[in-house]
């Protein structure tokens, strides 16, 4: 089978596991979620081989100016050690449940306007995923926990990458935390969608 086709099956695939998924409710983590994200998962870690999955993404709550501030404030002057003992102390913004059935807490969940009218969402987790454990193995693990960022379009569709093997620094514009190198990045969460949230 050649590369070209063999991308398109992947890509197929995948259309077809989220399709599924989409008609199924977000899952309930204690609180009702203000929005609820929907991927599948890429692991391009280990060469030759891809997973494909489900990560579902749900916001409890998004952080507050002052959460956001704190721990760009952290990252500047401390670095990751004490970046995560300020996020362990922050409540629970929501949870991100991995193909492999664990779901971890949020502890930073930041939504930010762009100016093509779509939204950049940044999340923060007190662990590394431990789906990606392949692509862990493969790289150096520059911190001890995870940072996904989610760049959406007007539609509420896009993609993400996460702080497997890439540094965190802070936006000093928006003095907040982001990836250093999103560009070159490899995307690891495709298809991303936000899914309606029904009102009570």
């Amino acid at each position: 089978m050649s590369v070209h086709r063999r991308r398109f099956v992947v890509v197929g695939v995948s259309i077809m596991v989220l399709a599924g998924f989409a008609t199924t409710g977000a899952t309930r983590q204690g609180s009702d979620p203000l929005e609820h994200f929907r991927a599948i998962a890429n692991n391009t870690g280990t060469v030759g081989r891809r997973h494909v999955g489900i990560v579902d993404i749900l916001v409890t709550r998004w952080s507050t100016r002052a959460e956001k501030d704190k721990l760009s404030a952290t990252t500047d002057a401390k670095g990751p050690d004490a970046l995560l003992d300020t996020m362990r102390g922050m409540s629970s913004a929501g949870s991100v449940r991995t193909p492999d059935g664990i779901v971890y807490d949020l502890h930073f969940a930041w939504n930010e306007p762009v100016d093509s009218g779509g939204r950049r969402i940044i999340l923060a987790t007190c662990r590394p995923l431990g789906f990606w454990n392949a692509a862990l193995q493969s790289s150096p693990v520059k911190y001890p926990f995870t940072l996904i960022e989610l760049r959406l379009n007007s539609e509420d569709e896009g993609e993400g990458k996460m702080s497997i093997a890439t540094a965190i620094t802070t936006n000093m514009q928006l003095n907040l935390i982001e990836l250093a190198d999103y560009a070159n990045e490899p995307v690891r969460l495709m298809l991303v969608q936000a899914v309606h949230v029904p009102t009570p």
